[in-house]
């Protein structure tokens, strides 16, 4: 008799167990759905230290345009063209280096972000003006770190410099 109630008392929690876990499962489908939906309103995870990078953007294309803006004969002596190297290896590091850590740390999106972050009017006059400069021989591609001259080149790409510094200017 005792062999039976223990095999029928086994068949009843196994039917407890399977019935609970059944009924949980839809809860937790909805949970899931309940976080899926909230987190498409969510702010992307990039936004939460735009706070402190922008200053820095800011900052970059500020100094790059004011170097680009100086007098030719200032720009022509090794001072002039040591401000210009500087003021362009520190903006074009920068764009190059938050537009490969946004793709690795946030993928495709966070690449789409850092380009678009990058592609403000301003950044198309230094651009420009990089391309005007480096036609003129105030720089060289050499002057700059492996980080920088990537960008710059791709920049420049199609402009032919002179053989001098500042031969042209």
């Amino acid at each position: 008799m005792r062999l039976i109630l223990f095999f029928l008392g086994g068949f009843m929690l196994a039917n407890l167990v399977v019935a609970g876990s059944s009924m949980i499962r839809p809860q937790a489908h909805e949970q899931q759905r309940m976080f899926r939906d909230a987190n498409k309103s969510a702010p992307a995870p990039w936004t939460a230290n735009e706070r402190y990078i922008e200053p820095t953007r800011k900052n970059a294309r500020r100094s790059a345009l004011d170097a680009l803006a100086m007098p030719l004969a200032v720009a022509c002596s090794s001072t002039g063209r040591a401000q210009i190297v500087d003021a362009l290896a520190f903006y074009y590091g920068q764009r190059a280096a938050q537009r490969r850590k946004y793709a690795e740390a946030w993928g495709a999106d966070g690449g789409r972000f850092a380009e678009k972050a990058w592609a403000t009017t301003d950044d198309g006059r230094v651009e420009r003006l990089t391309r005007e400069t480096f036609s003129r021989g105030y720089f060289s591609l050499d002057d700059f770190g492996a980080r920088a001259r990537e960008l710059i080149a791709e920049t420049v790409s199609g402009e032919s410099a002179p053989a001098t510094a500042c031969a042209a200017g």
